[in-house]
């Protein structure tokens, strides 16, 4: 066995190495997608240094928008030895889809935001404000398919 798959770090030592807090550490251990690590006689956690990989890799699946749920489905495809590249693909589309979703949802809104700061110029009392008006007078929540007629 050599020093580095025999090193063992304490859970500083990995939040340090990782930029991730050790209560961070902690909640993911008990949500299974880190391994519990060995205990010292004194209670401290001995993480194995391969810790640190698995922690870089939740990391960087969170960065690209990945739920937890769908990290751990992640952590389990690449854990086990029947799973496919074509299922860890496929966790890939469906990201990309709840992506395109999003970004269209969000240019509605942006078009919806632009059209209210588009009736306003800016130089009306407040009372006479057609952004407040609009929010105020708004039937049903309609900020999606906002009037463009003031």
């Amino acid at each position: 066995m050599d020093k580095a798959s025999s090193e063992t770090l304490r859970i500083g030592e990995v939040a340090r190495s990782t930029g991730v807090t050790p209560d961070a550490l902690r909640y993911w251990e008990r949500e299974g997608l880190i391994p519990a690590p060995e205990r010292r006689p004194s209670g401290y956690r001995e993480f194995p240094a391969s810790t640190i990989e698995r922690v870089r890799f939740l990391l960087r699946a969170k960065r690209l928008g990945f739920s937890l749920e769908e990290i751990r489905n992640l952590v389990q495809l690449q854990e086990s030895r029947a799973s496919t590249s074509h299922e860890v693909r496929e966790a890939v589309l469906v990201r990309i889809r709840d992506l395109d979703a999003r970004i269209e949802e969000l240019t509605s809104l942006r078009a919806d935001l632009r059209t209210l700061a588009d009736r306003c110029d800016g130089h009306d009392a407040i009372a006479d404000c057609p952004i407040l008006d609009h929010l105020s007078h708004c039937e049903g929540g309609c900020a999606h398919g906002l009037d463009p007629v003031a």
